[in-house]
């Protein structure tokens, strides 16, 4: 391979690395505003599954299938975790209630 055949290669794998971080970006950005949307849901059980089989059903990349799974299974765990923070909270201190 020539200097400038690798050169080219090494041009072009940076290129493609500055697109993924792009797109890793907005990934990051819109995990981080569904589990806010998550975390602001009252309801005591979040589990649907005709919903999360209805999204699985969208792709049939079982790569991008599998991130879905974890995405349910974390965002539950979030949740889960939110409200045993906010239990603790309860605890440790009086907030005043409406009159």
């Amino acid at each position: 391979m020539s200097e400038n055949s690798v050169s080219k290669h090494v041009d072009r794998l940076e290129g493609l690395r500055f697109q993924i971080d792009a797109v890793d970006d907005k990934i990051i950005e819109l995990l981080e505003t569904r589990f806010a949307i998550v975390n602001s849901i009252e309801r005591r059980t979040l589990t649907d599954k005709q919903r999360e089989a209805f999204i699985l059903e969208k792709t049939k990349n079982p790569f991008i299938r599998n991130i879905y799974i974890a995405i349910f299974k974390n965002s539950k765990k979030a949740r889960k975790h939110q409200k045993t923070l906010f239990s603790s909270i309860k605890k440790w201190f009086k907030f005043p209630t409406a009159s």
